[in-house]
């Protein structure tokens, strides 16, 4: 039997480091045991849930041990919250399982679909946290940078106690002094800070020197990459909270390995720390395609591991939602751009002939087969030039036969997809207004809106922090979905989540025989994109 990174080993230099262990071999470096006497330079201790299992399978601990099992036994049964449950708002039936599911765990994923509800049970675990002493010191919540500034006015609706909540906003080493300036221990306070900010240099090195009472990564399928910078470094900073926690509705955006980096984040001790051995465990290597993944194996196990510490809600089971519809407009490509398409497309199948094939440039060639679709033809230097206006006059006929005084909104995926969208927009008298990398629109569309507004909205940058539209609209156009499954996860839920009153209808403008279809179908199918668009490619 074998438990996977099951316990941390200390060296003199008390530095933490994760290994594969035998059962064996972990039972005789527990501390007390006559061979740990024997290996002075190495103490043992285990995770809550290698105690857990040992115990289970007959191992008879020390106090320390048994502490440690009986902490995890208790957020594996999942007991009971205080009566005294301190809140403002009234929870939903599931928000109380999701509590009493996460409240005794030491971390948990709360895998909730978009718009059931995780903003309001994590301030009520943070605030009955506190409040029943279950952690002391100041915490920390990780999230997408528009959702920064809007965590203060979500404790005020929902928190049940007086916890001080402070947005990081600022420079890393302002934000290094803002935490130096305020952080005081066993005071009830929450800092807030957007994900590309914890890994720079002078705030990171003020977050690691401290101690933190909980820490919270909101969409946290933000840190699902095994090798990038963020997700590496929250996972060394959660080991300095007394609690975890990880929100998302989207947990596997793209594939199965997408939960390594939030588990090496929540508890290292049931994936482990390494990608390869993970991958050894999980994925079956793609032939071809270099360090990619043909097949994703042993399935099963690995959502009895994940499901040891994590509530998952999908919003058709728990909310009485208006019906949706997935409306398909299929566009003809005119004779110039499909000459062009085909002609990269063959490019594109050179590639997957040769021996340079690699994910990266199949994700990139994908990108611009959509942008020849969209009407852009890419040069060498990556440049794009205008070929073609078949989808934006499909896009323009089809807002033509929406009423006037009707908002939408519309979602793309290039930069020069706006300008045509915001031109087709003020030709038929609608205000054009934009969520992307250069404006944020969304309050004057929800908050200051005018009849027939037309909301442009970057799929990459609107899938947080843009609750309310749900309130105003209910037809949704997409020009281009780009590759990323994670990403059109969450723009579906943009509009089709509690307090819309009307059917939803998405309309999807795809040209007909290309790249548009198939990504369209690997999501429906969720499937690797790249994966799943090759294998079209490959049978010609």
């Amino acid at each position: 039997m074998k438990i996977k990174a099951a316990y941390l080993l200390r060296d003199d230099r008390m530095q933490i480091t994760y290994r594969d262990i035998s059962e064996r071999a972990f039972l005789e470096r527990l501390p007390g045991s006559v061979k740990a006497r024997n290996k002075p330079q190495y103490t043992a201790t285990p995770t809550p849930y290698a105690c857990w299992l040992l115990m289970k399978n007959g191992y008879v601990p020390d106090t320390a041990v048994m502490y440690l099992a009986s902490d995890w036994s208790m957020g594996l049964k999942g007991q009971d919250f205080p009566a005294e449950m301190k809140t403002k708002t009234d929870p939903w039936s599931h928000q109380n399982s999701a509590y009493r599911f996460a409240y005794h765990k030491p971390a948990t994923g709360l895998f909730l679909d978009m718009g059931t509800g995780k903003t309001k049970i994590t301030i009520d675990l943070l605030c009955n946290w506190y409040h029943q002493n279950v952690i002391e010191r100041p915490s920390i919540i990780v999230c997408p940078k528009a959702v920064v500034p809007h965590w203060p006015e979500q404790f005020e609706t929902h928190g049940g106690l007086d916890v001080e909540v402070i947005p990081l906003n600022g420079s890393s080493k302002k934000n290094a002094a803002t935490v130096a300036k305020h952080y005081r221990p066993q005071k009830q306070m929450v800092f807030t800070i957007n994900y590309e900010a914890t890994w720079r240099e002078e705030i990171a090195k003020e977050l690691m020197e401290r101690k933190w009472g909980a820490i919270v990564c909101d969409e946290s399928h933000k840190i699902k990459s095994h090798n990038g910078k963020g997700s590496k470094f929250l996972a060394k900073l959660g080991q300095q909270a007394d609690k975890r926690l990880a929100l998302t509705g989207t947990p596997c955006p793209n594939n199965p390995g997408d939960v390594f980096g939030q588990f090496r984040f929540l508890d290292a001790g049931l994936l482990g720390t390494s990608w390869t051995r993970f991958k050894g465990d999980f994925a079956m290597m793609h032939p071809h395609i270099e360090n990619a993944v043909k097949e994703w194996v042993n399935q099963e196990e690995l959502q009895e591991i994940v499901s040891r510490i994590s509530f998952r809600v999908e919003a058709d089971d728990v909310l009485d939602l208006p019906d949706s519809q997935n409306v398909f407009v299929p566009v003809i490509l005119k004779p110039k751009t499909r000459k062009l398409y085909e002609q990269l497309k063959t490019d594109l199948c050179s590639i997957w002939n040769s021996n340079e094939i690699t994910l990266d440039n199949v994700l990139v060639k994908l990108l611009r087969l959509q942008q020849i679709t969209a009407g852009f033809c890419p040069d060498d230097d990556g440049n794009l030039h205008d070929i073609g206006t078949e989808k934006n006059e499909a896009i323009a006929e089809w807002l033509s036969d929406v009423s006037p005084v009707e908002p939408v909104v519309l979602f793309h995926t290039f930069r020069e997809e706006r300008k045509r969208l915001e031109a087709t927009c003020i030709k038929q008298g609608r205000r054009y207004l934009e969520v992307s990398g250069d404006r944020h629109d969304k309050e004057t569309f929800v908050s200051h809106g005018k009849p027939g507004d037309v909301l442009s909205i970057q799929i990459a940058a609107g899938g947080t922090g843009l609750d309310g539209l749900q309130h105003r609209v209910r037809f949704a156009g997409y020009t281009t979905a780009g590759v990323n499954r994670g990403d059109y996860d969450q723009s579906l839920r943009r509009i089709l989540r509690p307090g819309q009153t009307r059917k939803v209808r998405n309309f999807h403008f795809h040209a007909r025989d290309t790249v548009d279809e198939s990504i369209f179908q690997s999501f429906i199918k969720k499937r690797s994109v790249a994966d799943y668009v090759m294998e079209q490619v490959a049978r010609g």
